[in-house]
């Protein structure tokens, strides 16, 4: 029922500036996390909050719902949707509502079966996507967008996958396929030069703190976050095209800290709490997803601000002499590679360091199709983290090496071996 209510709005040209009433003026250079935050032992997920929608409403209340949350973020006052907040029990009863008369009946079909208005709706996402898709990796449409709209885009987005892949009506190999081709556009490698269009614009706007101030928000940072958990999946292994996806992610974190850090833990937390339960399944054990959402969004954090001081770290180091330092003979699948300018990537075959051979690896920057490097000239960032390879520092040493250690290695058991 989502999908009769929804328009994709922006058309490719510049756009107005929408309405806010936020005040961004500080803080906006220095919008990162410190040690404190994120590598100390003493640091916890925010709690998030519990927030409850009456169920058995045949999903016309989450269709309200989802169009309070878009209208709000269009600055448009909506409909009151009935919302209670860490009011209710597990085993509350359920209020009685009207009947819904628009909602398909419920017949006893296979699980694999669709009804007609779940093709339709598939339809309907199929075409929102691809113009989503056409508009968002557009250097017409993101050179003149405006900031405001661009933050509005970016959380449309989010809903708009997050639903899509949740109701099956977009397939999960899509939903990976349209989040690296926007993410690599606006926040790494397909930008101009080497760089995303949001780190371009900001580089080179007239005025770089009105533009940071204009795109960043609370609400976007939990879009973002939302758009990031809609992937993943409680208690479930990692797919080779989840596990770039979740190294997108936190380098999108490392890229951008200020656009994933809009505003404080506490609101952030807020909005994360309302977006989920706009977008979940109605009967889904909230406390446990809401715990699971939390420690995901840390984990997120951690990994993005961890990738972003291993960039530092070797932002001024020669390739060649890295190269030299590393004691890494054997390339696994799954093995996460720094080639520079290049970008990253993860090898798909196993294959000897030494010598010519040609490693393929799936790169995550730019068009994120499958390239070659040779062996000799490889360098894996589990070499990396090795003291003799790159020094320890202030900045860069036990919490850091710690986090990329793990990930590099959740990352290298998603990729099958032969």
């Amino acid at each position: 029922m989502f999908c009769k209510h929804l328009v994709y709005l922006p058309d490719i040209g510049p756009g107005g500036a929408a309405q806010h009433t936020e005040d961004h003026d500080d803080g906006l250079e220095a919008s990162t996390y410190t040690e404190a935050d994120v590598f100390a032992p003493e640091y916890r997920p925010p709690r998030l909050d519990r927030v409850w929608f009456p169920a058995g409403d045949g999903g016309y209340g989450q269709v309200q719902s989802l169009q309070q949350l878009l209208l709000r973020w269009f600055g448009v006052a909506g409909l009151d949707v009935e919302v209670e907040v860490d009011s209710v029990d597990d085993d509350s009863d359920v209020p009685d509502g009207e009947e819904v008369v628009d909602q398909p009946e419920r017949l006893p079909t296979a699980p694999s079966s669709e009804t007609p208005q779940t093709i339709l709706n598939k339809r309907r996402v199929a075409r929102i996507v691809d113009k989503l898709e056409g508009a968002m990796t557009s250097s017409q449409f993101l050179e003149g967008r405006s900031p405001d709209y661009l933050a509005t885009d970016l959380r449309v987005a989010s809903v708009l996958l997050g639903v899509g892949l949740g109701k099956g009506w977009l397939e999960r190999d899509r939903f990976f396929e349209l989040t690296h081709s926007i993410w690599s556009s606006l926040f790494f490698g397909r930008g101009p030069g080497t760089e995303g269009w949001l780190e371009h614009r900001a580089r080179t706007s007239e005025d770089r703190k009105a533009f940071l101030g204009s795109m960043r928000s609370a609400e976007l940072s939990a879009a973002l976050i939302g758009w990031y958990l809609a992937a993943l999946t409680p208690h479930s292994g990692m797919s080779p095209e989840g596990a770039r996806f979740s190294l997108a992610a936190a380098l999108a974190v490392a890229r951008l800290p200020w656009l994933w850090n809009g505003g404080s833990d506490d609101d952030i937390r807020t909005e994360l709490s309302l977006l989920l339960a706009h977008t979940a399944e109605r009967g889904a054990d909230d406390q446990e997803r809401s715990s699971w959402a939390a420690a995901e969004w840390v984990r997120l954090v951690r990994r993005g601000q961890a990738l972003r001081r291993l960039e530092a770290a070797i932002r001024d180091a020669r390739l060649e002499v890295l190269r030299e330092r590393i004691r890494v003979d054997e390339l696994r699948p799954g093995d996460v590679l720094w080639q520079g300018t290049a970008g990253l990537g993860v090898v798909l075959r196993p294959r000897s360091r030494s010598g010519r051979d040609s490693v393929p690896v799936l790169k995550l920057e730019g068009d994120g199709g499958e390239t070659a490097f040779v062996a000799w000239a490889t360098v894996p960032v589990r070499a990396l983290l090795d003291v003799d390879v790159i020094p320890w520092t202030q900045e860069f040493d036990h919490g850091p090496r710690r986090v990329l250690r793990e990930f590099v290695h959740e990352l290298s058991m998603a990729v099958p071996r032969p």
